[in-house]
């Protein structure tokens, strides 16, 4: 058992934590948010992230919004929001909670946060260890479970305390260790990857259903292929949600920061932007209902939702459209689709 100090105990942050805590570590949770912090302390966590709260209460942990508190000896995991900004992500954030933590007793810092290719050795630091995760809010638990690689960006060989508290959450789980820049563009090009995957094969069934037929024959006999694969190989909608669109586009600005072409990425933004025009041009009915970014999710997110892009477009064509939905999903919605 090591120490853990965790810093952003938000959505992501307190699923993570308590994962980490079921597996037999002292977690120390740290966060700005005070009033936050305050509803831990007394057990309500307030999330409806499946099993997050259910292993919070068995494997308690400690709060706090002071940095002082950070566990000396500890390793310190930070995972805070990095907004989408402009030039890709905003690290205002994440900039603060380093120098929370600059010089305190960890005797590591793990960046979890999704950052722009380059943030990690504007730090001027060795020390420094990049690790993101590649989860879905509404299934962070599960995803947990069954990781099987890990992407870490550090400088030299990583040491065997990190390695053992990896082994220790993951099991077999294959280490993939890099320069902290090439962990960070490889966070964004696997996500960015498989958007282009789900819009090649929307792009296919779009084709197909103009002429009248089912792209599923056609995609199932792609996918078997197993250079290619069948998983994020359907037709339906879109891709949307907190990562998988942000991503995409901070790749983007990072091939053209570099002096590189980004033909790709953006090509897959715009064929999922087209695809929402195509599923309102298709529309059968006048109700939508399942408005989360996803299918079967018990968080109520709509960032990006593709239902919601192609609800508004009905609208914009004048179409009647009724969304119906639960109430955190109604009050989320744009002032469009609310009357």
């Amino acid at each position: 058992m090591v120490a853990v100090t965790f810093v952003g105990v938000g959505k992501l942050g307190l699923a993570y934590a308590a994962y980490i805590s079921s597996k037999g570590h002292a977690v120390h949770c740290i966060d700005v948010n005070a009033k936050m912090i305050e509803a831990y302390q007394n057990g309500n966590f307030g999330t409806l992230e499946p099993e997050t709260a259910e292993l919070a209460a068995r494997y308690p942990m400690t709060f706090s919004t002071d940095y002082s508190t950070i566990v000396p000896g500890s390793i310190c995991i930070i995972l805070v929001n990095t907004p989408t900004c402009l030039a890709g992500y905003d690290h205002s954030m994440l900039e603060s909670a380093l120098a929370g933590v600059c010089g305190g007793p960890q005797v590591a810092t793990i960046i979890t946060s999704t950052v722009q290719p380059g943030f990690c050795d504007r730090q001027h630091t060795d020390s420094l260890i990049y690790n993101p995760l590649f989860v879905q809010i509404g299934n962070v638990i599960e995803n947990l479970r069954s990781v099987t690689d890990v992407l870490i960006g550090f400088n030299g060989e990583l040491p065997n305390e990190i390695v053992q508290f990896y082994t220790s959450i993951f099991g077999t789980a294959k280490l993939h260790v890099m320069e902290p820049r090439v962990a960070e563009v490889a966070k964004l090009s696997l996500n960015s990857f498989i958007t282009m995957k789900i819009s090649f094969a929307n792009m296919i069934g779009d084709a197909l259903r103009t002429c009248g037929q089912d792209a599923t024959p056609a995609l199932e006999f792609i996918g078997s292929d197993p250079r290619i694969g069948n998983k994020c190989f359907k037709y339906g909608w879109g891709y949307g949600g907190p990562c998988f669109p942000r991503d995409n586009r901070a790749l983007s600005t990072f091939l053209r920061e570099v002096g590189s072409y980004d033909y790709l990425p953006v090509a897959a933004h715009e064929s999922n932007e087209r695809h929402a025009v195509e599923q309102a041009k298709h529309f059968d009915g006048d109700t939508m209902t399942g408005m989360c970014y996803k299918d079967n999710c018990d968080v109520p997110i709509v960032e990006e939702s593709h239902k919601v892009k192609t609800a508004l477009i009905l609208k914009s064509m004048g179409r009647p459209v009724t969304i119906v939905d639960k109430q955190e999903i109604m009050e989320l919605l744009p002032k469009e689709l609310k009357s």
